[in-house]
């Protein structure tokens, strides 16, 4: 067995964490529940783990080539899926910076993440109103929890409700 690494286009900023992601990882071979592990927590066993950094979702693990390759390939098929975007490795070329959008009411975790950085309360209730209705329950939930989340403190009250 070798070691294997990959780096995914799935961005750390999106609020997609709470929910989505989780659910990529339970519909994979070999997850174990309530870990960010396949197959084994052992480092000297066959295993597959994940941790979210700025560059994107990185998967590392000790599996054979032939096996690392179909199994990273039904991550990514999975993933697109479930996020609504083409999940691949920036690094090898296999997508770019830029997201290519399957499902086009979903871009809207692109625009929060734009919002995120620009910690404007009036911009994210203008598009999570012009979204909201677009979304299903379980993704306007994970907004809002990821909206809860954000550091607004430097903002007057008032801007924070919609009127």
């Amino acid at each position: 067995m070798k070691r294997q690494f990959a780096n995914l286009n799935i961005r750390y900023d999106f609020p997609i964490w709470d929910y989505r992601v989780p659910t990529i990882m339970s519909k994979l071979e070999g997850w174990i529940e309530g870990t960010q592990f396949w197959f084994s927590t052992s480092e000297k066993e066959k295993h597959v783990s994940s941790s979210c950094e700025p560059a994107g979702l990185s998967l590392s693990g000790l599996m054979e080539d032939e096996e690392w390759i179909i199994w990273l390939n039904r991550f990514k098929e999975v993933a697109t899926g479930i996020l609504g975007y083409k999940i691949g490795e920036i690094e090898t070329g296999e997508v770019g910076h830029e997201f290519n959008w399957i499902n086009d009411d979903l871009s809207v975790f692109e625009e929060y993440s734009k919002l995120y950085h620009e910690k404007n309360p009036q911009k994210v209730w203008d598009i999570y109103y012009q979204y909201n209705k677009s979304l299903s329950e379980l993704d306007e939930i994970e907004l809002e929890k990821w909206l809860f989340r954000l550091d607004w403190c430097n903002s007057p009250l008032n801007t924070l409700t919609k009127v």
